[in-house]
């Protein structure tokens, strides 16, 4: 292999490096950026927890609060349950709990 021809591969090899460079860099800008836009938007959601958060701590009236409170945009603050091993009491959809009853391996049946 004579000099030139050499060259002309680490060339091209340099080239294909620096394109792979610039594709990855692209992709981490973009990854970047919808972070950032997800992280803006959480950060507008929690200001207007704490502004509303705000508005209830000044109600005096524990009535007008727990009105409030009800409505308010709270709502979008996450709830935590557990799951303590007790059976599911509530009727299936489109059964009333009348027609419901509860058997020893606490499964639902209909009485017929």
């Amino acid at each position: 292999m004579q000099f030139g021809e050499l060259l002309a591969a680490v060339r091209k090899a340099q080239a294909n490096v620096m394109l792979f460079l610039e594709e990855k860099e692209q992709a981490a800008l973009s990854q970047a950026n919808g972070i950032k836009a997800h992280l803006e938007y959480r950060s507008a959601e929690m200001e207007k927890s704490k502004q509303e958060l705000e508005r209830m701590a000044a109600i005096s009236n524990t009535v007008q609060f727990l009105e409030r409170s009800m409505t308010s945009e709270l709502k979008c603050l996450p709830l935590f349950s557990a799951n303590i091993g007790l059976p599911d009491l509530s009727p299936a959809p489109g059964n009333s709990s009348s027609n419901m009853r509860m058997t020893s391996h606490s499964t639902r049946t209909q009485h017929t």
